[in-house]
């Protein structure tokens, strides 16, 4: 029998958190079952995602305190009703929350998935006690970067690096090897770490001139100046 694990996410809206969560499962599909628990109401994508005989739960929306604890009290009824071989979870900071109802279940695999660059916080303590309470519900706790696990977990030997890659064998081939483009859509925002990508960017056009890159999204953090990139033709 499969073991049943259930992934905790915003929604499904095409976003890395989810592709990354479906390619995962394309890989294990022989020996997991992954199901979702998502926020408020269904949208298009999942019939996508039931295609690949996933089941998903729709929890309330985390909106303000209050429904902070309505989406905690349904979860917990959740994991009360079925019964999970795992819960991984993709909130965030929030993931302290819900891995704290899966271990007082009783849930012995409990997974704390990051996927955002570091933050800002207000208080200097307040990494401190959140990385703490992070490695205390998670049996394990990954981040999509180093900077990532640091910033979320500290150290420790619970605490992993799993880069979210994609399957490369979809996007290329020996016949593409000159002339390859790359192409991102979404924000320009800090948490996809756009400069890390620009300078990767850049390195390779020193090697290849036949490199070209195009970013469809709204620049959110003034990245694309002509301090970094020259201006439009």
């Amino acid at each position: 029998m499969k073991k049943r694990i259930l992934h905790l996410i915003w929604r499904f809206q095409g976003g890395g958190i989810e592709t990354f969560c479906l390619n995962l499962y394309k890989q294990l599909i022989d020996r997991y079952q992954f199901e979702f628990a998502v926020c408020g109401p269904r949208q298009e994508q999942e019939d996508l995602v039931e295609a690949l005989d996933c089941k998903i739960y729709h929890l309330p929306e985390i909106k303000g305190k209050s429904g902070k604890k309505q989406y905690l009290d349904a979860l917990t009824s959740l994991l009360c009703e079925e019964k999970f071989d795992a819960v991984h979870s993709h909130l965030g900071f929030m993931n302290i929350s819900t891995l704290k109802i899966a271990a007082k279940l009783g849930i012995k695999n409990r997974i704390s998935h990051t996927h955002v660059a570091p933050l800002v916080l207000k208080l200097p303590c307040e990494g401190a006690v959140r990385r703490f309470l992070m490695r205390r519900y998670a049996t394990v706790c990954i981040g999509c970067s180093t900077p990532t696990t640091n910033f979320y977990y500290g150290t420790g030997n619970k605490v992993k690096t799993f880069y979210s890659s994609i399957d490369i064998g979809r996007y290329y081939s020996d016949n593409c090897r000159k002339g390859r483009k790359f192409i991102i859509v979404g924000r320009l925002s800090p948490e996809k770490s756009p400069g890390l990508i620009l300078s990767i960017i850049t390195e390779l056009a020193k090697k290849d001139t036949t490199y070209s890159f195009i970013w469809v999204g709204v620049d959110e953090c003034n990245v694309l100046t002509d301090s970094v990139l020259p201006p439009p033709l």
